[in-house]
């Protein structure tokens, strides 16, 4: 999924611009990509019985739930991460109304939201990263490239509105790996922080890739915001 969707916004971004040679010269690139892909995937697969490498195994696959479910309230963690979402939620929503033209939002009340939300990411992604009792697994470590490179896109938004598209495919794509990896675990719908983080991490992927924009809607943006504030509140309320 990941090596598709990346392909696909590689490929759209040579044929919707002549600074990389055109979409004629795709092959130059996405031939070399295959063949390293299929390399790639053959060592994996030799390897595929060595537990340090295997991201699906039981004991690896639970530790992301089990691990929150060890002090989901711990402040270290899951309190940033309650607090990150919620920030994104409020920035989301106002930034709707006011597209919309629903209410007038002043744009240093929004500026400061987007940059205040744009730092608890970092830190969200920063902490996850150097927690030393966290069993990392494809699910994490996904969500720690996120919440880091969303925070750094919502940091140059902020400043340069006209901030390159091309530059949201590989946060799109971590939120889209870690949310597709939280669902495909069973302890994840045992918990309504869990299933809305989940929901969160999909949902936000389509806005990276513009596609309200594409339809003129809000849709996506308001999904996303409302998985995000109740994944926020949840993690809050230990449900």
């Amino acid at each position: 999924m990941a090596t598709g969707a990346l392909l696909g916004a590689l490929y759209y971004a040579f044929y919707t611009t002549d600074s990389w040679g055109g979409y004629e010269d795709f092959w130059r690139f996405s031939a070399p990509w295959l063949i390293g892909n299929f390399i790639v995937g053959l060592i994996l697969l030799g390897r595929r019985r060595e537990k340090s490498n295997d991201f699906s195994s039981p004991r690896e696959a639970n530790s992301v739930t089990q691990w929150m479910e060890s002090d989901p309230r711990q402040i270290s963690f899951v309190t940033p991460l309650a607090v990150s979402l919620i920030l994104y939620a409020l920035l989301a929503l106002l930034d709707t109304s006011r597209n919309s033209g629903f209410l007038s939002i002043p744009d240093w009340l929004l500026n400061a939201f987007s940059i205040i939300a744009a730092m608890a990411s970092v830190w969200v992604g920063i902490i996850l990263i150097l927690k030393k009792d966290t069993r990392m697994n494809l699910g994490l470590i996904t969500l720690a490239i996120f919440a880091v490179l969303n925070g750094i896109v919502l940091a140059l938004i902020t400043i340069n509105t006209d901030f390159p598209s091309h530059f949201f495919t590989v946060p799109g794509i971590m939120s889209l790996v870690a949310g597709m990896f939280f669902v495909f675990q069973g302890e994840t719908w045992k918990h309504l922080r869990t299933i809305t983080l989940a929901g969160f991490l999909i949902f936000i992927c389509p806005l990276y890739f513009g596609v309200d924009e594409t339809i003129g809607t809000y849709a996506f943006s308001i999904i996303t915001a409302g998985f995000a504030l109740l994944s926020g509140i949840f993690f809050f309320l230990r449900k």
